[in-house]
């Protein structure tokens, strides 16, 4: 190296963590990067509380789920209804081609998304990266589950919300879709036996029949629901891996590719929000350092 150019060098290399340090206040690290914060779970797990004390310490976040898809494509969906299953493959589609957008334009995304492993994957197909995304489980155990529907009920019932009420046994139908019943108690997150579940199933049922009531539901109805009773909890005992020959086990997710898994059954949602920041990587858009 010329012996007149060295001196320049050693001194702009002496600069350069001053200069890191100068981007990093501004908020301008070369290491951030948008993520994307998948959040699901049933029913009263709280996904709803958690995000919103999730989005007050990260403003410069964005949401995206299902209910603003489904408000904002209402006019379309009304002139051209759809099946179930033709309607949830359209809504992820739309989701997740929105999440591309706001990445794209530098903005961090929360989804609220029950198909953390479909939507992970859709991402994955537009070019997101895993290290992006960050899977989180908000867990309530299957035996405080009915419990909070009760109190949900009771709520809107009482404050006149009645539309927001939900028939206990059939979102006790919601379970199996995320959780499976094993004999491998190393991811278990609580031991479930068949007799314990169909117990809280027929609870459920009882339930069920009291919001009916409240509702001034036909007769016709109410012969239905006690028709569809046995079926409907058959085939949640089922679907949850219960047989002849697993009578009880350890309740572990269907998907093992969560980041996170919270009991929300045991923490607050301020605690469940310190948890998910500490899985994300150190440095998100809003500027913020995470510890």
């Amino acid at each position: 190296m010329n012996i007149c150019i060295r001196p320049i060098v050693l001194f702009l290399l002496g600069l350069l963590p001053l200069l890191v340090q100068a981007k990093e206040v501004q908020g301008l690290s070369p290491i951030s990067v948008p993520q994307v914060l998948i959040i699901s779970g049933t029913s009263t797990a709280g996904k709803t509380t958690t995000i919103d004390r999730f989005l007050k310490n990260h403003p410069g976040w964005v949401v995206e789920g299902w209910d603003l898809s489904l408000i904002r494509e209402s006019e379309k969906l009304e002139k051209n209804p759809m099946s179930d299953e033709d309607l949830s493959v359209y809504l992820d589609g739309i989701i997740a081609s929105n999440t591309v957008q706001y990445l794209d334009g530098g903005k961090s995304v929360v989804l609220d998304i029950s198909d953390a492993p479909g939507m992970t994957e859709l991402l994955k197909q537009r070019g997101v990266t895993c290290s992006q995304i960050i899977n989180v489980l908000l867990y309530v155990p299957f035996t405080q589950y009915l419990e909070r529907l009760k109190k949900r009920n009771h709520y809107a019932v009482q404050s006149g919300h009645i539309i927001e009420a939900r028939e206990p046994l059939d979102m006790c139908s919601q379970y199996p879709k995320l959780y499976v019943v094993s004999s491998d108690a190393s991811e278990g997150l609580e031991l479930l036996s068949e007799k314990q579940v169909r117990g809280i199933l027929e609870e459920a049922y009882r339930d069920s029949v009291v919001l009916y009531k409240q509702l001034d539901s036909t007769q016709e109805e109410f012969d239905m629901l006690a028709q569809e009773k046995d079926g409907v909890i058959q085939d949640i005992l089922k679907s949850l891996g219960f047989s002849e020959t697993l009578k009880s086990g350890y309740l572990i997710p269907r998907y093992h590719g969560y980041d996170l898994i919270i009991n929300t059954g045991r923490v607050s949602p301020e605690e469940a929000t310190q948890e998910i920041n500490q899985h994300l990587l150190p440095r998100s858009l809003d500027g913020v350092v995470h510890p």
